[in-house]
């Protein structure tokens, strides 16, 4: 990686950690993942040794492993579970299961409240 700025360095190196901790908390091996991800073992093993960041495509389908969607992923890498955001991330998720009528509602109530 030629990235020298230290907080894209840093989120870097936290989507990779995040990538091995999930592979390691599924129990399964790099080549497991890879097959089950439908990448190369020569697109993963670079990412799980910290040697180059995954595309956003090669997340999407790694994320679909963990039945994980894209911006819960984020959330990890970010450190967002570790440090208490659950509110946020809970409304999200309760957020995803409206409606779309009550989806544009609840944004107006928001809006509204913000003023």
């Amino acid at each position: 990686m030629k990235e020298n700025d230290p907080d894209i360095l840093e989120a870097i190196h936290n989507i990779m950690n995040a990538i091995d901790s999930l592979r390691a908390s599924a129990g399964l091996s790099i080549n497991a993942l890879a097959t089950e991800a439908e990448i190369s073992d020569n697109t993963l093993k670079p990412i799980i040794h910290r040697e180059r960041c995954p595309s956003i495509p090669t997340l999407i389908r790694l994320c679909n492993c963990f039945d994980l969607p894209l911006w819960k992923f984020f959330l990890i890498s970010d450190g967002e579970d570790q440090y208490g955001h659950q509110q946020s991330k809970e409304m999200l998720e309760l957020f995803e299961l409206l409606e779309p009528k009550h989806k544009k509602l609840l944004l107006y109530i928001a809006k509204e409240l913000t003023k």
